[in-house]
């Protein structure tokens, strides 16, 4: 019946904007470029470091594996919307919805569990469960209701996901991973110095394994100056909360706040590139 018929029709119009909007950002950003260059290895590299790990299989040194995963993603995100609409293609769909997000945790260590619990909406439950004979009733209709909150959020999804908003709120295109990164990232360094003199790289938030969380990631390059302008007020804030944790020794009299530059190559184990200054003050 409509009632039913009518939010799945919304929702999985959702979830092809979810997909489709990140692709066309890439497709317009770099074409065939964005799977066929560099640009997918050094997109690994730049995970991988912010993961503090890198999985075992080592797909950056097969590159033609790789291109071919790229291709495929670009290929998935861009016809997701039309393979979710009909109903013929939603079950390759979702096979291949699954295939993309189990490569991802996989090869990306990224996992997207939010989208995982959303492909339900593909999966038509008649095939398991068939239809009872019918009954002398009319289906339910839908509410209007329906139509006016589905109407406004595929309006949202589709405005922002056609600006590439990833960072708006309350509708945003999901991270759309469009530009080449390098292979370098920028990092945040406090670097303290002791009443003799010496010098020590501070070591913060960051787990055994050196981890770090994307919240994480996001503050210090808000902090950094990455993403934000620098504020000094802000760089002693943070300073003061990872303290603690980062084991300062009680002699230190004097902390300089760096941005830096790290190189993301597996193999070159974070190596600092470049550093700069942006701020100094008395712990």
């Amino acid at each position: 019946s409509l009632a039913y018929g009518v939010p799945l029709a919304f929702a999985r119009a959702l979830l092809g904007a979810v997909y489709f909007f990140p692709g066309l950002a890439k497709e317009r950003e770099q074409g065939l470029g964005w799977a066929l260059s560099d640009n997918l290895r050094n997109q690994l590299w730049w995970k991988w470091a912010e993961h503090g790990a890198h999985p075992w299989f080592r797909i950056d040194h097969h590159p033609t594996l790789l291109h071919a995963g790229g291709l495929f993603v670009l290929a998935f995100e861009l016809s997701a919307p039309l393979l979710f609409f009909f109903r013929r293609t939603r079950f390759f769909a979702a096979i291949a919805g699954v295939a993309f997000h189990v490569l991802a945790q996989l090869v990306f260590l990224i996992p997207f569990a939010a989208l995982w619990a959303c492909y339900v909406v593909l999966v038509d439950l008649r095939v398991a469960f068939p239809a009872r004979p019918p009954v002398d009733e009319a289906p339910a209709r839908a509410s209007r209701w329906t139509f006016v909150v589905g109407a406004v959020l595929l309006a949202g999804a589709v405005i922002q996901g056609a600006r590439e908003r990833t960072q708006s709120y309350p509708f945003a295109c999901y991270p759309t991973f469009q530009f080449d990164p390098g292979t370098t990232m920028p990092d945040l360094r406090f670097v303290a110095t002791r009443k003799d003199g010496s010098e020590l790289d501070l070591v913060f938030a960051r787990d055994a394994r050196g981890y770090r969380t994307q919240r994480q990631w996001g503050t210090i390059f808000a902090v950094a100056g990455v993403t934000h302008a620098v504020d000094q007020a802000r760089v002693k804030a943070y300073f003061r909360g990872i303290r603690g944790s980062a084991n300062v020794p009680a002699d230190v009299w004097r902390v300089r706040a760096e941005r830096a530059r790290v190189s993301v190559d597996p193999d070159a184990h974070l190596r600092v590139v470049s550093r700069e200054t942006i701020a100094t003050f008395t712990p």
